[in-house]
């Protein structure tokens, strides 16, 4: 008995003292690295990015989130989408690029989808005014998403 107290009070004994502190330890490390999130731009955390398919649905995101408007598309009649005016406040949304991605990359000719990106730069709102055109012949075809940027909760 006496020397089970000895080995308390000097840290040293059966390892079985040792092995609990190694479970609390790692539990705890495993703690911390579970309520941590991935950082994004400038140490917060990665904005989540929301897709947008339909004009009659309000867009509504919080800012610093990236969004996207998501259409259908075919550029191989030369016939794209873009913003017009009037363009979104770019005090609440900004332009953040877009893509296209064919339906079969392995074929001419064959329609896709256009990715159009934005910034929620800051509260507000905002309209996002599309047209499918070729160079300067518009289509008529156009539609107006309207945006709703919150504040970032945190």
């Amino acid at each position: 008995m006496e020397k089970e107290r000895r080995a308390a009070r000097t840290g040293r004994g059966t390892g079985a003292a040792f092995a609990a502190l190694a479970v609390v330890t790692a539990l705890a490390a495993g703690g911390l690295t579970a309520c941590q999130e991935t950082s994004g731009p400038n140490g917060g955390p990665e904005p989540a990015r929301t897709e947008f398919t339909d004009p009659d649905q309000p867009v509504e995101v919080l800012e610093g989130e990236t969004f996207t408007l998501v259409l259908e598309e075919n550029p191989s009649t030369g016939f794209v989408w873009k913003t017009v005016d009037p363009a979104p406040d770019p005090a609440v949304a900004a332009p953040a690029g877009d893509r296209f991605e064919s339906d079969n990359p392995e074929l001419d000719g064959i329609g896709g989808t256009r990715y159009l990106h934005f910034d929620a730069v800051g509260e507000g709102e905002t309209l996002i005014v599309l047209q499918r055109s070729r160079d300067t012949e518009p289509t008529g075809d156009e539609l107006t998403f309207e945006v709703t940027v919150g504040a970032a909760t945190g």
